[in-house]
């Protein structure tokens, strides 16, 4: 693996600079083309990121610092395939976001864009992450800067915000506790060396579980504030995307995955979908299809045995793009019906369709659910409420 060290930075360095210079841009007579500009920065970002594809695998090591009390690896970055898929997809989320922001009535500050690009740059570091040092640093930074993005809306932002980081202190002191207990085994200090067993493999599976959002995990998402949907998605995209990117490693770090993991991902399709349906309101509907959908793919992970890498890059990619395209474009519309297009091919994914990225996730989640009864079931009866709660907020969608 090359050590690089340009161009694994430039994509984050462009969105921390350009998180710097909006709230000083903000002073100058130019303030209504700053959402023009951010986006301009998400833009250039992803067109870095995109280009890095032909590099792959990427390696750089930010420090050779290594606290051997607890870890045993420098701050070391990796992009390959895996993770610079769900980086580009972090990064396309919070560009189409932005781009939405910029046709909105209601622009978002420039504190609020920067701080959606500034958790951006952190998000992708943390995927890059190939060390465990590496990943607790850069679980807290975005941990810090999701909080302060969602603390700007209002009271009950504030409430999210304090939701979002005890669940993100939560899950990053269980990967430091599976840490330390496996200092005892001599694990390695790599994500992709390392083997957990035992009381650590639970700690880590844990980890897993907060970051992903699952029930009873998951009343942090903020996408049912009362603000503009554009400035919300990233909040709820970001976070979930680094515990599918944790969840890519786990079947090499603890020999497979938990079973547990099936009961609870098919409660949460459950618990979402049923959420989902029973709101009248379209955001809070919204916020148990997310849910619903998160339990979908990890079920479609937990049953793609040797597959199970490639089925968590392609479910969360499949994930974030439907929650973001669904989340940021209209539904049904006879006057307009061209603008549905997006909303609608992303609602045939959403139902797991041939040709589609959901149908893949959506025969591998079943495909091994025949053998528990009772998983099955509780999917099966939790998908049907997604099923109609998005065709219902699709053809009956409010204006946007």
């Amino acid at each position: 693996m090359d050590e690089i060290l340009i161009p694994l930075l430039i994509p984050i360095a462009i969105l921390l600079m350009g998180a710097v210079a909006l709230p000083l841009l903000g002073a100058l007579p130019i303030r209504h083309r700053l959402c023009i500009i951010a986006a301009g920065t998400a833009g250039l970002a992803l067109v870095v990121l995109w280009n890095l594809s032909a590099l792959l695998p990427i390696g750089w090591v930010a420090s050779t610092w290594r606290p051997l009390a607890l870890f045993g690896a420098p701050l070391t970055f990796t992009a390959a395939v895996g993770s610079w898929s769900l980086a580009a997809v972090m990064v396309a989320t919070t560009f189409l976001a932005l781009v939405a922001c910029c046709v909105s009535a209601i622009k978002p500050t420039p504190i609020n864009m920067a701080l959606m690009l500034a958790t951006t740059g952190a998000g992708i570091s943390a995927l890059f992450a190939n060390s465990f040092v590496a990943l607790i640093v850069t679980w807290a930074i975005t941990d810090i800067l999701l909080a302060a993005a969602m603390s700007r809306y209002g009271q009950e932002g504030a409430r999210r915000a304090v939701l979002a980081l005890a669940s993100g202190v939560l899950a990053t002191s269980a990967l430091w506790a599976a840490i330390l207990l496996g200092q005892g085994e001599g694990i390695s200090g790599f994500l992709d060396l390392a083997h957990f067993t035992g009381a650590s493999a639970t700690l880590l599976q844990i980890a897993v579980i907060l970051r992903l959002g699952l029930v009873p995990f998951h009343l942090w998402r903020p996408i049912d504030l009362a603000t503009e949907l554009a400035q919300l998605v990233p909040l709820v995209v970001i976070p979930t995307l680094l515990g599918f990117d944790l969840l890519t490693y786990l079947p090499a770090l603890t020999a497979g995955l938990p079973g547990a993991l099936f009961a609870l991902a098919a409660v949460t399709v459950l618990v979402g979908g049923f959420a989902a349906w029973s709101e009248s309101e379209e955001r809070f509907a919204l916020a148990g299809i997310i849910v619903a959908e998160t339990g979908l793919a990890v079920l479609a992970v937990a049953n793609a045995g040797q597959q199970a890498v490639a089925i968590t890059v392609a479910a969360a990619v499949a994930w974030a793009l439907s929650i973001t395209v669904f989340s940021l474009t209209p539904g049904w519309s006879r006057r307009t019906f061209w603008r549905a297009i997006p909303s609608f091919l992303v609602l045939l994914s959403l139902l797991g369709l041939p040709a589609t990225l959901g149908f893949v996730v959506r025969i591998t989640a079943y495909s091994g659910l025949e053998a528990t009864f009772l998983a099955l079931f509780l999917a099966l009866l939790g998908e049907t409420f997604v099923i109609a709660s998005v065709i219902r907020l699709w053809w009956w969608a409010e204006p946007r």
